[in-house]
């Protein structure tokens, strides 16, 4: 987009912004947060709070989230004490926050516009309601940009400024990584030798970004965030708790085990070995293989939250190519906010409504997956080599029926 274009979409989204946290801020009254939701943005302001009181992340200020993130959510207290030093004014934590996120919504909105080769206006798809309403209450558009960012970096040749934005966004919202072994054999692909550099770069980077955390709180701060969300239990809007939930009733037995989180979390993260044995020779193949990994990592988490839409919604822009792909993004979108918060707050996490609209949507997400693996698993060497040797075996077979018996 042009630079003139870029600040009337700002200026939109910051009006949009003030009328949302302002005029709209008690939701038309209703029981559902259709539009603020403040017990995401409170838990922000709260970390952020105690971080600034304490200064040591982890430790002194509890958080799940990754240091980049925490650090941010000081960020709003600081600017409220730089505007409004004696309070006169009364600004809300939650109407500072929202505003920042617009910024990095119009970032992610005009990279995505530079990515898409055509059909340019479908980069405003992220203002679908899902989309935006998660970009208004979360923090994930800062990761989104961070991602984005990467991908169009490493499509003009900046390898390791592209890594470096990647570390960044993963230690926003962790999931960034997963795009990395796509951008990793796609350049060897391309220059037929290893990436070293974008690794070192990745590497230092993440090491000065969790340094601080070291520092003040050794090994015990660093993984503190890692291991509250490996033990985090399972929530309503998972497959593994869908399936958790028939079986239950079917049976009277729980799915649930040990071995079985196991084996989610592998299947979690089943898509990078695939991508790391593959031909990834294309920009357009960086995005598929993303959007893979990302859509799996969802489909498999014992906890689904609906916010990860801004996670792979940029990507699904990216691979459309017919109107029937976007007809899918769109009524995902939608799904997903009838899901959260409508469903979630009217009928309850629990209901048999909720749980259909969760079905619906994991619906969604195996119609992205299926043909997305299906259409990359021809590159992959392994399942190449099972091919050609399956194929070979068929071929000896039908040559051995076909060769005429020898007589006496």
């Amino acid at each position: 987009m042009r630079v003139k274009t870029s600040v009337a979409v700002l200026v939109l989204l910051v009006v949009c912004s003030l009328a949302f946290s302002l005029a709209l801020r008690n939701n038309f009254g209703s029981k559902a947060r259709l539009i603020n939701d403040y017990s995401d943005r409170g838990i922000y302001a709260a970390e952020g709070a105690q971080l600034l009181r304490s200064g040591v992340p982890y430790t002194g200020a509890f958080s799940e989230y990754p240091q980049i993130a925490l650090y941010f959510f000081a960020v709003p207290h600081l600017i409220i004490a730089w505007i409004d030093p004696r309070n006169n004014l009364h600004l809300d934590y939650s109407t500072i926050f929202s505003l920042l996120m617009m910024v990095f919504c119009c970032l992610s909105i005009s990279i995505l516009y530079r990515l898409l080769n055509r059909q340019k206006y479908l980069a405003f798809l992220l203002l679908l309601p899902a989309s935006f309403y998660f970009t208004f209450n979360r923090f994930d558009s800062m990761a989104c940009f961070a991602t984005l960012f990467s991908v169009y970096l490493f499509s003009k040749g900046h390898y390791n400024l592209s890594a470096l934005f990647l570390s960044v966004g993963t230690f926003i919202k962790w999931y960034p990584a997963l795009v990395l072994p796509a951008l990793l054999m796609c350049y060897v692909s391309i220059h037929k030798r290893i990436p070293w550099s974008m690794l070192i770069t990745f590497g230092l980077a993440s090491l000065v970004i969790v340094l601080p955390t070291l520092a003040t709180g050794g090994i015990a701060a660093l993984i503190f965030p890692y291991k509250f969300h490996v033990t985090t239990g399972l929530n309503n809007e998972s497959l593994l708790s869908l399936l958790d939930y028939v079986v239950h009733r079917m049976s009277n037995i729980t799915l649930v085990s040990q071995l079985v989180l196991d084996l989610f979390l592998i299947l979690q993260f089943s898509i990078i070995p695939l991508c790391l044995t593959s031909r990834v020779d294309s920009l357009d193949k960086v995005v598929r293989w993303s959007a893979l990994a990302i859509l799996v990592f969802i489909l498999f988490a014992k906890f689904d939250s609906p916010q990860w839409i801004l996670w792979i919604i940029p990507f699904l822009i990216l691979k459309a190519r017919r109107s029937l792909d976007v007809l899918w993004i769109i009524l995902f979108d939608l799904v997903t906010y009838i899901g959260f918060p409508i469903g979630f707050d009217l009928a309850g996490e629990t209901s048999e409504v909720f749980r259909v609209i969760v079905l619906v949507k994991i619906g969604f997400l195996l119609g992205f997956i299926v043909p997305l693996m299906a259409g990359l698993l021809k590159d992959n060497l392994v399942f190449a080599f099972i091919q050609q040797r399956l194929n070979a075996y068929i071929h000896r077979k039908e040559g051995q029926k076909t060769r005429p018996e020898m007589g006496v």
